[in-house]
């Protein structure tokens, strides 16, 4: 018989005296001593196993904040790229305009409208541009299809400078330079279609446009 058989026995079996009741009492302390760690342990719930928990970054404090603070950092720099480079695309559209014509004398300007050809005189535009040149009529190179030795300076002013001459296949070309950038633009015709309307250029200087026209006899600018 086991210890705690004994005391199971003491605990609860007949008592008849004061002492054997006092030592059934003091048996009944013992066993619940005993058995209460007992009982809670087997009361108590199986260890869990142990798991990987995944975590959603998007669910942690403060992720928004991180967003929007890195957001910050890559768009502000790509928003100020973005506004430098249309500054500059504007400013290269307007430089590129002042030196491009905006007519190229294939076509008679119009007055009101209406069609205004101007015949040129051939026999007088030939003979300027078979003259001897002169140190002024060097002034500025011009890119083919302008036949160098044939260049002469027909006017000058505080905004251009005109000069005409002959193209490599023999057309009668008008071209102006921008006395501010010595920026140019030209145009050429065929000598029978400058006799039936002469040459002109129209070009844009600043905020205005001028129409320049050279008939073989005198230069005539029209400004817009």
């Amino acid at each position: 018989m086991s210890e705690l058989d004994d005391l199971r026995r003491v605990a609860y079996g007949r008592t008849s005296t004061p002492e054997e009741e006092s030592a059934a009492a003091a048996a009944r302390a013992e066993l619940e001593a005993r058995e209460r760690p007992v009982a809670a342990t087997e009361a108590a719930e199986p260890e869990k196993p142990a798991t990987l928990e995944i975590v959603d970054p998007s669910d942690e404090p403060g992720y928004l904040h991180q967003l929007a603070t890195t957001w910050r950092v890559w768009a502000v720099p790509a928003f100020a790229t973005f506004v430098i480079g249309i500054a500059i695309t504007v400013a290269s559209g307007l430089l590129i305009l002042r030196s491009i014509p905006v007519g190229d004398g294939s076509a008679a300007p119009t007055v009101a409208g209406a069609e205004a050809p101007v015949p040129g005189d051939l026999d007088s535009a030939t003979a300027k541009l078979n003259n001897r040149q002169q140190p002024e009529d060097l002034a500025h190179e011009f890119a083919p299809p302008i036949a160098p030795a044939t260049v002469h300076l027909l006017h000058t002013s505080a905004e251009q400078q005109i000069y005409a001459a002959f193209s490599d296949n023999g057309d009668i070309c008008l071209m102006v330079v921008d006395a501010t950038t010595n920026d140019s633009g030209s145009t050429c015709l065929p000598p029978e279609l400058f006799a039936a309307q002469s040459v002109w250029l129209g070009t844009s200087m600043g905020p205005n446009s001028v129409t320049v026209r050279w008939d073989g006899l005198a230069v005539t600018q029209t400004w817009k």
